[in-house]
């Protein structure tokens, strides 16, 4: 039995769209993202961003590489599995549109 996340604040839903964007990056150019892109691709602030990044990193929920300053990050396999067992559908479709819409733009400027 898994245990429910629950997504009435904004921490869960904040970790949800870093996550949707990382685990869906197999169909975008490229699967490792800056905070920077990020940032651009959920609607999150830069200042959010770099904060959630860190603890999702430390957590082990995304892996990162590159030197301090020049992060770019990926999902991990615990963040798949949050996505996977913890996300409940409801959420991702009332995330998913939006993050479109972030995407398509963010695609255009490239």
């Amino acid at each position: 039995m898994t245990i429910q996340a629950t997504f009435n604040g904004k921490h869960n839903m904040s970790k949800s769209k870093v996550l949707l964007v990382l685990n869906s990056s197999a169909s975008w150019a490229s699967h490792w993202y800056s905070a920077v892109e990020l940032s651009q691709l959920t609607g999150l602030t830069l200042s959010s961003t770099f904060s959630l990044v860190y603890r999702l990193h430390n957590w082990r929920y995304i892996r990162r590489r590159g030197a301090y300053g020049s992060y770019e990050y990926a999902i991990g396999a615990k963040g798949t599995r949050f996505i996977e067992e913890r996300l409940p559908v409801s959420v991702e479709r009332k995330i998913q549109p939006n993050l479109q819409k972030l995407v398509n733009k963010y695609l255009k400027k490239t």
